[in-house]
């Protein structure tokens, strides 16, 4: 466990050292300001603490999610397979409406023929992508991602991404778990990660 806060420390300490770094650079090609080392210090001091402050927030708050698993919340970009007992055009379809109202998604596109949905969340706006692939006349696997709108950039996202898939895929499983009959499959069948 240790090693996990370690790491992530040490990440977001790197993100705000190359980000000092930048902006000592920039200063010093503009040639009229001079850099001494006690503004060194005090830059570094401020990134330390913007560390220790951001860093301790974002464990917090993916700790506080929902069966979180800390190493796999501390993700920035999350992805999740599953397999539902739908047909792909049912799977769709439960995914698009889901997107819309319980998760108040925007549609950035809907195509059926791919199988494929992307959507900008609500709250802080990432991208939420679906991918659809039959594996049988009433099974689909359902490749499902989140990820922040600008990229990889920021160090974290207070647990956002893994909220997203966790939430859709927990959703997803629950209409295929309660569309399954006797004819269609065991109930085992219905998720797998």
């Amino acid at each position: 466990m240790m090693y996990i806060y370690l790491k992530y420390y040490l990440r977001h300490f790197l993100f705000y050292g190359y980000n000092v770094l930048i902006f000592f650079l920039i200063i010093k090609f503009l040639g009229s300001y001079t850099v001494t080392l006690k503004e060194v210090i005090v830059v570094i001091s401020i990134a330390t603490t913007a560390t220790l402050a951001t860093a301790s927030l974002h464990i917090l708050s993916v700790m506080s999610g929902h069966n979180a698993k800390l190493e796999e919340g501390l993700k920035v970009s999350q992805r999740r397979c599953i397999e539902v007992a739908l047909e792909s055009h049912e799977a769709f379809n439960e995914s698009l409406d889901y997107l819309q109202t319980a998760q108040e998604c925007t549609i950035q596109e809907a195509d059926l023929a791919n199988g494929k949905i992307e959507a900008r969340s609500a709250s802080y706006g990432e991208i939420v992508t679906l991918v659809f692939r039959n594996k049988s006349p009433k099974l689909t696997s359902i490749e499902i991602r989140s990820r922040p709108l600008w990229g990889n950039l920021l160090a974290m996202d207070n647990g956002n991404n893994y909220r997203n898939v966790e939430e859709i895929a927990k959703h997803l499983s629950g209409v295929s778990y309660r569309g399954l009959s006797p004819s269609r499959g065991r109930a085992d069948q219905w998720l797998t990660f």
